[in-house]
């Protein structure tokens, strides 16, 4: 009998979690964070990458105006 009592109180448990759905909205914000935090991270290396070659033409111009090495 024991065995019976406590596969059923598992079935009663995920039975009562597949019907509740509070736990859907908390995924999906979930998911939302982890690909607002991706996109924020893509969009930082392509601007890294602007700006790396953009300090790049500075620091060319500046050593021919200077006549730095």
């Amino acid at each position: 009998m024991r065995i019976d009592a406590g596969i059923e109180c598992g079935v009663h448990s995920v039975c009562r979690l597949s019907v509740d759905e509070a736990g859907a909205t908390a995924l999906e914000y979930g998911f939302f964070v982890a690909f607002a935090a991706a996109a924020l991270l893509i969009g930082a290396e392509i601007l890294a990458g602007g700006v790396d070659s953009m300090y790049s033409i500075v620091r060319g111009v500046v050593s021919d105006k200077v006549g730095g090495s």
